[in-house]
């Protein structure tokens, strides 16, 4: 009955419920807006800023007021905590979630409500007195942050106490993101369950009834504390029927609880259909009490065979969420939480006794937190395992798909003889998939660029894209690579170190392995090359002006910089020119206008098949002197969608019409894609809807949706 319950609720939730998904909430997203703001958690600190999870309830613009509920992120440039309340009056400016297009568009965040001081925040004047709860986060933030947050101590239990996952160094995040151990740090069923669990020991010579109440009000109370989202919700609900069962003398059943649970929840908020917290904390929990006791037996009898049953059937269930959403299936993440839960369970208990001490007194919390940096160091261990396949594996695939895969690896789980047969299979079709002749694609990375070369399954990236902070390797540029089926790269060149290309590749290199690193002279010392070639990479090399060599079947000419070189960071951008099976690229980096007049004076330009255009079509580059000596067939331009910038120029794209070019842009048509054999036409798709145009060569047509027709 109870399975039949929460079946029917998640149907309810499907049937009733259409996501809101729209591309702007109608307001104009240059101009400040006046915010109701209701925070759902505590804030925290985030670089320069303060940050909190939220709702706004009311927008007004220019005389325009609307009632709406927006969940957003809001930011406020302050050196101190905001004052605790339960609403806040803000003005600022809406930003939308950033979209990249790699095959399937990827969304990264979520809406922003940006304040850039703090004058422009207050307690609404009707907003209700600060909750108890809102209180007792302040206090926690006030302990943890009282020592000026120069330990990982502050970090491990802003993360365990609060599910605060960016308060941990970026290293760690991307060390557990790829091993699969960040739900350690998600509050779910191992915070619920290990408080009520506390609390009833400790009244153990008290009356069932009276221990289980006392149990679930902790909880309760905890819940409240960290904000009711649906990875609690979905704990505290089972919770509540267990204990009820055993209450009525029933012998509690987890499935059927989680079942009451999750249908519950969906049939009061329908939209939790479509939440990955809550899908992952669904799918792990069946994973853990239906799919691990249903592997145990198979594996043998003792406890590390339970124990590693119960791990991989949780990571089982979730792979149909976790590939999509991550595009990584993380080989070792059964076996690591082994040691990793066990571990975290500890660090949670003391640092909820440290969470007492810091309620009472913040500034003895504060005093203690640097105490915790041994218990957090573990945890950035895991950030220095290799980025090699038997840590986690890249894949990009559906939920369709990854669901399939799931049951597949599930079936060979439960026999595992049955991989003596899957496994040549699975090799077979990875040789029979292996790519054939040349490519070149211009991902899409926003306001950045990122140009992957390719022969066969032999991969070259030219820069990453990336932003100042954040995981933009992780979050966009693997899944990307993972889509073109790219697990490894022999090597990756930086033009120059500005954020916006280099930056991902940096954060790259913890999740796949790299060769070789390529760059120009004098460029070593910069800070996000230092994050590069002190990290996992084979070897450096230094590339300059008047060096020719050969990588794979591609033939590779540096034209710029020399070696004594000076000037500005565009100034001194690596300029490559590339042949392959009779095509020809001209990738250019940021060069400015001057320095491309010094290379028509110099000669050393020719016709291209096809030019990267440099600095995201600025008006500053693509000079007509330029043009005219590189005669590109077409023209590439990488800029992000709506930048402030205005890329690509209108001068620099009437430029290129009057040289016939034929333009692409990953603004509008997404990622772009090349691919030839020697002498073979020239195959173009992008991952947007294409814009037709005359051909000056010929090109091979496709399915109409993806490819270009120039």
């Amino acid at each position: 009955v109870a399975l039949s319950a929460g079946a029917l609720g998640l149907l309810w939730a499907e049937l009733a419920w259409v996501a809101p998904i729209r591309a702007s909430p109608g307001w104009d997203l240059e101009r400040p807006v006046d915010a109701l703001f209701v925070p759902d958690d505590a804030w925290e600190a985030r670089d320069a800023d303060w940050s909190a999870r939220g709702r706004i309830e009311r927008l007004t613009q220019q005389g325009r007021s609307e009632t709406l509920d927006l969940a957003v992120r809001a930011s406020i440039s302050a050196d101190a905590l905001p004052a605790p309340a339960s609403v806040y009056r803000m003005v600022g400016y809406l930003r939308a979630p950033l979209a990249f297009y790699n095959g399937e568009p990827t969304w990264t965040g979520s809406w922003q409500l940006r304040v850039k001081s703090a004058r422009f925040v207050s307690p609404a004047e009707a907003a209700r007195p600060p909750s108890m709860a809102q209180r007792a986060r302040h206090r926690l933030m006030a302990g943890l942050h009282g020592a000026g947050k120069p330990a990982t101590g502050a970090a491990l239990l802003e993360g365990l106490l609060l599910g605060r996952t960016s308060a941990l160094p970026e290293d760690w995040q991307r060390g557990l993101r790829r091993t699969g151990l960040m739900h350690l740090f998600a509050v779910s069923g191992l915070h619920v369950s290990l408080i009520a669990g506390v609390v009833w020991a400790v009244l153990a010579p008290l009356r069932a009834p009276a221990r289980a109440s006392a149990a679930l009000l902790v909880a309760t109370a905890y819940s409240l504390l960290v904000g009711l989202g649906p990875t609690v919700l979905r704990s505290l609900f089972m919770l509540g029927a267990v204990i009820a069962a055993r209450l009525s003398r029933r012998a509690p059943s987890s499935l059927n609880a989680l079942a009451l649970s999750a249908g519950a929840l969906t049939a009061m908020t329908p939209a939790l259909v479509d939440d990955l917290s809550f899908q992952l904390t669904v799918a792990a929990t069946a994973g853990v009490v239906g799919l691990g006791p249903w592997l145990a037996p198979r594996w043998g009898r003792g406890a590390l065979a339970k124990a590693l049953a119960i791990s991989v059937g949780a990571q089982l269930a979730t792979l149909p969420f976790t590939i999509p959403a991550f595009s990584q299936m993380p080989l070792l993440g059964a076996a690591l939480n082994l040691v990793a839960v066990p571990w975290t369970g500890l660090c949670l208990i003391v640092g909820l006794v440290w969470a007492v001490v810091a309620l009472i007194d913040p500034a003895l919390g504060a005093a203690l937190v640097p105490w915790f940096d041994p218990l957090a160091r573990p945890f950035g261990w895991v950030a220095a395992l290799p980025p090699y396949p038997l840590v986690s594996v890249p894949v990009a695939l559906g939920a369709a798909s990854a669901t399939l895969l799931a049951i597949v690896l599930l079936g060979v789980a439960s026999r595992p003889r049955s991989l003596l047969v899957v496994a040549p299979l699975v090799l077979a079709l990875a040789v029979i998939a292996r790519p054939r002749g040349f490519e070149a694609t211009l991902l899409d990375v926003g306001q950045g660029d990122a140009i992957l070369l390719r022969d066969g399954a032999s991969a070259l990236l030219i820069d990453g894209g990336g932003w100042p902070a954040g995981d933009f390797g992780g979050r966009v540029l693997l899944p990307a690579l993972a889509r073109l089926g790219v697990r490894s790269l022999e090597a990756a060149v930086v033009s120059h170190p500005d954020a916006d290309h280099c930056a991902g590749l940096a954060d790259l290199a913890a999740y796949i392995p790299i060769e070789q690193l390529w760059i120009a002279p004098g460029w070593r010392e910069a800070p996000c090359l230092r994050r590069l070639t002190t990290g996992r990479l084979g070897s450096v090399r230094v590339l300059w002006r008047g060096d020719h060599f050969e990588w794979r079947g591609f033939s590779l000419e540096v034209l710029h910089p020399t070696p004594g070189e000076r000037g500005a960071g565009n100034d001194r951008s690596l300029v490559l020119a590339a042949q392959a099976g009779g095509r020809s690229l001209l990738l250019t980096g940021d060069l400015p206008e001057d320095v491309e007049t010094v290379l028509v004076r110099r000669r050393v330009l020719h016709p291209v098949s096809v030019l990267k255009v440099a600095h995201h079509g600025s008006r500053s580059s693509t000079s007509l002197p330029f043009l005219s000596s590189t005669a590109p067939r077409w023209a590439l331009i990488s800029a992000g969608r709506d930048n402030a910038y205005g890329h690509p120029s209108d001068l620099v794209l009437e430029r290129l019409a009057r040289r016939h070019a034929q333009v692409l842009r990953t603004d509008r048509n997404g990622r772009i894609r090349l691919r030839w054999h020697g002498g073979g036409p020239l195959r173009v798709e992008v991952s947007r809807a294409p814009v037709l145009g005359a051909a000056r060569e010929r090109v091979r047509l496709g399915p109409p949706r993806l490819v270009f027709d120039g």
